[in-house]
């Protein structure tokens, strides 16, 4: 069957929408706080990066460092062939568990300690700095 556009020699090509704005734009917007140590060199090309961000899509830098590496760590893990089998084969046991940083049933309470490590997880970010909008 054909569809509109198309003939029996010639597929209808699907024309992509030109990228107007950085990647990382198009991210999620849910916050929480989780330290995170890397390499001099990634350091230094993140930075260059979020003020690139910050400059062209007109947001602020803590706003484009957000969604620089919520979109950087959400294209690893899809990516991550061995981590997507694993997570696959305990799919039941890590939806029950709610994400690092939010309790449920308490928006914006203390999260209970990261089981097994008495670690207590980091309170997630809220107020102003949470919705984009002020300094921290």
């Amino acid at each position: 069957m054909l569809g509109n556009g198309e003939t029996k020699r010639r597929k209808k090509s699907v024309s992509r929408v030109e990228q107007r704005l950085p990647l990382v734009m198009s991210g999620t917007r849910s916050r929480t706080q989780q330290p995170v140590m890397m390499s001099s060199t990634t350091a230094t090309d993140l930075h260059a990066y979020v003020r690139w961000v910050s400059k062209v899509a007109h947001v602020p830098a803590d706003e484009a460092m957000v969604l620089t590496i919520d979109r950087a760590i959400g294209d690893l893990l899809r990516r991550d062939e061995l981590w997507q089998a694993h997570r696959g084969q305990h799919a039941l046991h890590d939806e029950e568990a709610p994400p690092v940083g939010v309790t449920p049933g308490q928006p914006g309470g203390a999260a209970p300690p990261v089981p097994g490590t008495g670690v207590a997880r980091p309170a997630p970010v809220s107020g102003p700095a949470a919705s984009g909008g002020g300094k921290p």
